[in-house]
């Protein structure tokens, strides 16, 4: 709209406005906000005055009200940087961030080295990708820096002992050594029945016929065995894992079969980086997705040169050379067994896959297999699903009378376990956890990874160790603390972590 401004009205409006920035400078939002109305009710064409009603609005979370006064400083000086920003600021809370993102870009098509917006952005970005994750976990994933990056704050107070949030993993695999000890599905780590007699079964042949009152635990999933002789404990863990389990484990698997038992000498994780290289191109080349559909999940964990990150571990000492050169050794053999498996995959794709100019000739080549074992090294939780004989045990503990009948009958199987064993082995992994991947290291965390009963599956658990206020930043320890001082605190995360820790404890002790 065309208005007329009066000279008396904009001498007013200036005035108005003078005192809202006054007013704002205090922190006094609301008076700002009088100001800024008196202001543009005096001068309706100055976009300043639309943009600074906005940001009392954002203040004051009244974010509709915001968006309405940067929409008209937009639509007044499509050209001024900042309405773009105000606007991004009004969106980010009301959770539209695929828009949120677009003003922020839409003020760094103007003023590129704008820090609002590129912080906007990285935020909006983060909160499009994090928002289906954190939906009713009473965390928030924000951009802090560009040194820090991103970190999870609390959304509401938590209590001392709360389990904060639970989180299924993005890809994951149970260690080896840990599968020829427990019966369990070959997708989800679950343990596996039909009985608790079975799970015995396994573990040390038929000491007992049948466990007594087996039926005080929950029942056990019977297993479904798939075509590649790997046991499911459901039809959809059995389909959805059926694809990748056919390449490694199925009859024609010779060629995978090389990077297993090479895997299985040095590293497990050759294996699951593989897979998951493998799948990735699956996505594009027989899924019809595009490379940065298929990559977007895995490009928000931290990532880095695993062969670096090992090596580091023996940095200035005399084996350092030489254990170098064996993990590279290791790598190079690793990859080019990797790769005659891709070859063999796709091979009507081939010609395309392994050309340099090719759009995902990338993923082929070994500084993105080291890249993937690199995210695995940097974003390692670890996976434990309780044998259900602890519970089982538990419970007779609890009944004297129950323990003195069964006690006769389970002794012998109790022996036999701690002979073979040691303790009733766990279903144990490890695998990549979206929202833990956000939690930053603290010399002074106020959560940590729990193990709880109720996690049956690849599921893990955080649970707060001190009361978090609302917006404060939820932090665990990647390293043991105890008996350390700073200098050995912060060696160790440099060499393992690859980062130079400046927490508050950090940064109190000398």
């Amino acid at each position: 709209k065309n208005y007329t401004v009066k000279v008396a009205d904009l001498r007013e409006s200036e005035e108005a406005k003078s005192k809202g920035n006054d007013a704002f400078g205090r922190k006094d939002y609301r008076a700002a906000l009088n100001h800024y109305t008196v202001a543009i009710g005096k001068n309706k064409t100055n976009h300043v005055l639309y943009s600074n009603r906005a940001a009392c609005y954002v203040q004051l979370q009244r974010y509709e009200e915001g968006l309405k006064d940067a929409n008209v400083c937009v639509e007044l000086a499509p050209n001024w940087a900042k309405g773009h920003v105000r606007r991004g600021d009004c969106l980010l809370p009301l959770g539209r961030f695929e828009e949120a993102g677009k003003s922020y870009e839409e003020c760094l098509a103007i003023e590129p080295e704008n820090v609002f917006a590129n912080k906007g952005a990285k935020e909006a970005k983060m909160k499009l990708f994090y928002s289906p994750h954190t939906k009713g976990k009473n965390v928030e994933v924000r951009f802090i820096s560009n040194t820090v990056g991103k970190g999870l704050f609390a959304t509401r107070d938590i209590r001392k002992g709360e389990t904060i949030f639970t989180e299924k993993p993005l890809t994951w695999q149970q260690w080896s050594v840990n599968k020829s000890k427990t019966f369990t599905c070959a997708r989800c780590m679950r343990f596996l029945g039909p009985s608790l007699t079975s799970q015995v079964h396994f573990l040390v042949g038929k000491v007992v016929d049948k466990m007594p009152m087996e039926n005080l635990c929950a029942d056990l999933p019977s297993p479904i065995l798939g075509s590649t002789g790997l046991n499911y404990c459901s039809q959809t863990c059995l389909q959805e894992s059926a694809r990748i389990h056919e390449i490694f484990y199925g009859a024609k698997n010779g060629k995978a079969q090389k990077l297993i038992s090479h895997a299985l000498r040095i590293c497990d994780r050759f294996i699951l980086a593989a897979q998951v290289i493998i799948t990735l191109i699956g996505d594009v080349v027989k899924q019809g997705k595009t490379k940065e559909e298929s990559w977007y999940p895995f490009s928000m964990f931290a990532s880095g040169s695993w062969l670096r990150l090992i090596s580091n571990q023996k940095l200035g000492k005399p084996d350092y050379q030489s254990t170098k050169e064996y993990l590279q050794l290791n790598l190079k053999v690793s990859h080019a067994f990797m790769t005659e498996i891709l070859k063999d995959v796709y091979s009507e794709h081939a010609e395309t896959l392994f050309d340099p100019k090719s759009d995902i000739f990338s993923w082929t080549t070994l500084d993105f297999f080291d890249q993937i074992l690199g995210i695995f090294e940097l974003n390692n939780p670890r996976i434990e699903i309780e044998h259900p004989l602890h519970e089982y045990f538990e419970i007779l503990h609890g009944s004297p009378e129950n323990y003195r009948k069964t006690q006769p009958i389970l002794a012998p199987v109790v022996g036999a376990i701690n002979r073979k064993y040691g303790e009733i082995p766990s279903s144990e992994g490890h695998g990549l956890f979206t929202l833990h991947s956000c939690m930053n290291h603290s010399c002074n965390p106020n959560a940590k990874q729990e193990a709880t009963r109720s996690i049956k599956d690849t599921e893990i658990a955080i649970m707060a160790t001190k009361n978090i206020k609302k917006d404060e930043e939820i932090c665990i320890k990647y390293i043991t603390l105890e008996g350390k001082s700073k200098k050995e605190r912060q060696t160790e995360l440099m060499i393992n972590y690859d980062f130079m820790c400046n927490c508050d404890t950090c940064q109190r002790e000398k």
